[in-house]
């Protein structure tokens, strides 16, 4: 059963509520109740053959076209149709209800239950954030009078947690003063209902607030191209899955895999290829791994997975039939065929303390050494290979720092040859050959600035990574380097997984710097760091070409010159704002047709709403993470083309 389905089902159950309240109203002579049931029948006779329900649209169509006097038994017939469907419903939704009164919170227990839902109660706000802690809640009916806290500050905790800020919470109260109802609109509150409560009104309520939790979080979770879940919502599933792994001392394994030599298929047969290939993934990932196995996209190419239950010997033979179901795959676009397309992949155990973020760098290590030893392959720790020990260039004079680095490094597969300072480093790097270069900046003799743009005139030197690594943070150092030709900064005291994760993305496919094509962007900022890191960004993946602008003036006469596709703007310029640049470009016959995507700090739903109703394709976040951004634009003007 597709995402739709559920989404439908799960918005049956408010029409089946409010058919029930209609019935009732019936054996009261209401004469709104025939008009409101034949309403009703009438959306459910177009939605439900959409959504593969043609049988309840076939029932909804007769109880709409029926006689008055046909209405009650055609009425009960479709009532018992609309419960045995959504008895199949498979996808669960959890309700946590917060009420210290056994007997209120038992009623509603009962008045809510379904098959799809599953319930919690707690009895005070400790029990509460205890549950939410551990369990998967799209929706809350808060109690203000609580033992132990007043639920005015449980919403408040609540909406301070970027994890909750969107979930539903609907107050039930015996305060009914106008104060404080305004009170809980203003913390958050999305419903306020006044003890005595009616319970099909509220029933009603909850129904139709789960159906549009379920479709924004739909939205918001959810890649665009491939239908999988994107990067978030497997963090909040790693986070899930982990918790019950431990709590129930099962194994949980993750892998990471990545689509082999995917930039020759990009290249030769063009990005519409590119996404048949990569839109493959999901039909046979569903068909090959259990249907308990998680898969998201991670970013570009690369996909992961979480395996509940199952060691990496278990998980690794369940990418193997995947990855054999995938070589079998011919993928067709305009005429042309690729086929035999692979994918490498790495297997790692998830321990009971390790982040998202380590446990992928592990399996990305993994990955690593699938790629180096021929790719299409999947690798675990029990069938890892010896990596071929690419040499990195160290120039730091921080013994400690030298050591970790060298320590973690050696632990990946490199081979690191250190110097204590720029003059040797210098003399080093004439005479080795290396696959990626770490400068601190700051050392004696000869400053990292200064043996960068030294290295970077070698021709051995001109293409290879090279990663600044500093505690100095300022504006003017960082624009420096990047002028100078660094790749990436990496800021101390640093995370060794981070150094590792971010080396190996950097070494993975490294694209020549005189590489241009792809769509031309023009980045519009004031700000030399954003202009800096974001061009090396896009620049770096080979698939963008970018142009600059520092204020609004100065974009449009680029836009003008070199009409470019996409134009990535601040919101807030020297010369006017963000907004009055759409305004302009909109109104002009010669431009209006380039797509604008916002790049700013500020995104709180109601302003990236009102950008996008103002003609923005999309928002981005500032701060960016620079391996990031070339995926976050891309899936922008993916979801713009569907």
């Amino acid at each position: 059963m597709d995402e739709m389905q559920h989404l439908f089902l799960e918005a049956l159950k408010a029409h089946i509520d409010a058919l029930e309240a209609s019935s009732k109203a019936l054996q009261t002579q209401d004469p709104d109740a025939l008009n409101s049931i034949r309403r009703i029948a009438h959306t459910l006779k177009g939605s439900g053959g959409t959504v593969g329900f043609p049988e309840i649209s076939a029932a909804a169509a007769e109880l709409e076209e029926a006689e008055d006097e046909q209405i009650p038994p055609r009425l009960e017939s479709f009532l018992t149709l609309l419960h045995q469907v959504t008895i199949d419903d498979e996808h669960r939704f959890g309700i946590l209800i917060i009420e210290d009164d056994p007997l209120a919170s038992r009623i509603l227990q009962v008045r809510l239950a379904a098959n799809n839902r599953e319930i919690f109660a707690a009895e005070t706000g400790a029990q509460a954030e205890e549950i939410l802690q551990n369990e998967e809640i799209d929706l809350i009916l808060l109690d203000l009078i609580l033992p132990d806290t007043d639920g005015r500050n449980l919403l408040t905790k609540l909406r301070a947690r970027p994890d909750m800020a969107g979930l539903p919470v609907i107050v039930v109260s015996i305060k009914g003063s106008r104060a404080a109802k305004t009170e809980c609109f203003a913390l958050g509150a999305d419903e306020y209902f006044e003890k005595p409560i009616d319970t099909e009104i509220l029933a009603t309520a909850v129904a139709a607030k789960l159906k549009r939790s379920g479709e924004i979080a739909r939205e918001s979770r959810t890649d665009p191209l491939t239908g999988l879940a994107n990067r978030a919502a497997f963090a909040e599933a790693f986070q899930r899955a982990q918790s019950l792994a431990t709590r129930s001392r099962d194994r949980l394994s993750l892998a990471i895999l990545d689509l082999d030599r995917f930039k020759s298929i990009n290249d030769t047969y063009g990005h519409m290829m590119g996404d048949e290939v990569l839109r493959r993934i999901r039909p046979v990932t569903d068909e090959a791994l259990r249907k308990t196995d998680f898969v998201a996209r991670w970013g570009g190419e690369e996909f992961v997975v979480l395996f509940p239950k199952a060691d990496t010997r278990g998980a690794a033979r369940g990418l193997e039939k995947a990855l054999e179901a995938f070589r079998r795959e011919k993928f067709q676009v305009e005429g042309r065929t690729v086929s035999q397309v692979t994918f490498s992949a790495g297997v790692t155990e998830v321990s009971e303390q390790a982040s998202v973020e380590e446990s992928v760098a592990e399996a990305d290590r993994l990955l690593y050494m699938a790629k180096e030893g021929g790719r299409n392959q999947i690798l675990t720790q029990e069938t890892e290979i010896p990596s071929k020990g690419k040499k990195v260039l160290l120039a730091e004079d921080d013994d400690i720092v030298a050591s970790v680095v060298k320590h973690r490094m050696g632990r990946e597969g490199f081979e690191v040859i250190h110097f204590p300072d720029g003059i040797t480093a210098l003399k080093g790097a004439v005479e080795t050959d290396v696959s990626l270069a770490i400068l601190d900046v700051k050392m004696p003799g000869m400053d990292g600035f200064e043996l960068l743009g030294k290295l970077r005139k070698m021709p051995s030197y001109k293409t290879i990574p090279i990663v600044m690594l500093t505690s100095m943070g300022s504006e003017k150092d960082i624009v420096r380097g990047f002028e100078l030709g660094a790749d990436d900064y990496i800021m101390k005291p640093f995370s060794p997984v981070e150094l590792v994760a971010r080396l190996r993305r950097l070494i993975k496919e490294p694209v020549p710097s005189e590489h241009q094509g792809g769509p031309k962007i023009l980045l519009v900022d004031d700000d030399p760091v954003i202009l800096m890191t974001a061009t090396k960004s896009l620049e770096k993946t080979g698939d963008f070409q970018v142009l600059q602008a520092h204020n609004a003036g100065e974009a449009i006469e680029r836009a003008r010159q070199e009409h470019p596709n996409v134009i990535l703007t601040d919101l807030f310029l020297p010369d006017k704002d963000g907004t009055a640049l759409l305004d302009q470009l909109l109104y002009d016959d010669t431009l209006s047709n380039i797509p604008v995507i916002f790049l700013t700090a500020k995104t709180d739903p109601s302003l990236v709403a009102e950008l996008v109703s103002h003609g923005a394709k999309g928002v981005i976040s500032k701060p960016f993470d620079p391996l990031k951004l070339p995926d976050q634009l891309k899936e922008i003007l993916n979801k713009e083309k569907t």
